[in-house]
């Protein structure tokens, strides 16, 4: 029983510390913030 799976959302400047540790990509999506601005947001995931 337990948590099998981490999911978490990432900036693209913080992509390579996830990879470095474990994390994989599974998606990308652009998301636009209510002041407009635009930020790529990187879906990943790494088994436990």
């Amino acid at each position: 029983s337990g948590f099998k799976v981490i999911e978490l959302g990432s900036t693209i400047p913080g992509e390579p510390l996830y990879v470095a540790k474990g994390y994989t990509e599974v998606s990308r999506e652009t998301r636009k913030a209510a002041n407009g601005h635009v930020n790529t947001i990187i879906k990943m995931r790494k088994s436990l």
